[in-house]
């Protein structure tokens, strides 16, 4: 399994570029990536793009995909720890 982020060049590249690596070094092995899509309104404005670019990338890299919407997980976290604005120091 691979990890990627979606919403930074450098995170989008990076992720994009290690699964290619996985698959030229490991081609029978199966490949799962586990994606978070970014936020519906990001700091990166570019992130759109590089959301795309990626996927497609991984699309032909992987064999399966499991991605999470960032909102999503952030209003689960609202709900079930009972707070407004959760934050990465919680």
């Amino acid at each position: 399994a691979a990890a990627a982020v979606f919403s930074s060049g450098t995170g989008s590249g990076v992720g994009a570029f290690v699964t290619e690596l996985m698959r030229d070094n490991y081609p029978k092995a199966n490949l799962l990536n586990q994606v978070v899509w970014p936020y519906d309104s990001g700091d990166v404005i570019v992130q759109g793009y590089n959301s795309i670019l990626t996927m497609s990338h991984l699309l032909r890299e992987s064999d399966g995909i499991v991605y999470f919407l960032n909102d999503q997980l952030n209003e689960t976290v609202k709900v079930l720890e009972n707070k407004k604005s959760p934050s990465f120091t919680d």
